[in-house]
């Protein structure tokens, strides 16, 4: 009943957020209650708002399955044609992932070593290319090798 008050308030009032004296709230729901109880509300959603909004939400859902069922062969072939293209990322993603954990079991350790290495070198190059030391940056790419 609070929350059928609350929306009355809101709806027929005008006043969604109710922040004055007691004795006001206490008046607009002596109101509501007279209007409640001699069955003169402006709507039935006043009345019990949640069975009205689960009514309205059952309503919405069969008039969508009644639209989707009208449209035929061309929504469900659009549906299925979703749901493959869907499948068809998983699998391409999980085929990713298989490829990179391979990739990573067959490293051995001395390998990930030497490319962390040439990571720490190619930083190190870039900083001496930025602040213009040119005989740090030249050493340092002699070292990387023909790869830079």
């Amino acid at each position: 009943m609070k929350r059928s008050f609350d929306v009355w308030m809101a709806e027929v009032q005008g006043i969604p957020a109710f922040n004055g004296p007691k004795w006001e709230l206490q008046q607009y729901f002596a109101t509501y209650v007279e209007d409640y109880n001699t069955a003169t509300l402006p709507h039935k959603k006043y009345y019990d708002y949640d069975k009205w909004e689960i009514d309205e939400y059952q309503k919405q859902q069969q008039h969508e399955q009644l639209h989707l069922s009208s449209l035929g062969g061309a929504a469900s072939a659009r549906a299925d044609q979703r749901q493959h293209e869907l499948e068809q990322q998983q699998r391409t993603q999980r085929k990713r992932q298989q490829d990179i954990e391979l990739t990573k079991t067959l490293m051995n350790t001395e390998k990930v070593q030497e490319m962390k290495q040439q990571a720490d070198l190619r930083a190190k190059m870039q900083i001496a290319y930025k602040m213009g030391d040119t005989t740090t940056y030249e050493r340092l790419k002699e070292k990387l090798g023909p790869e830079k």
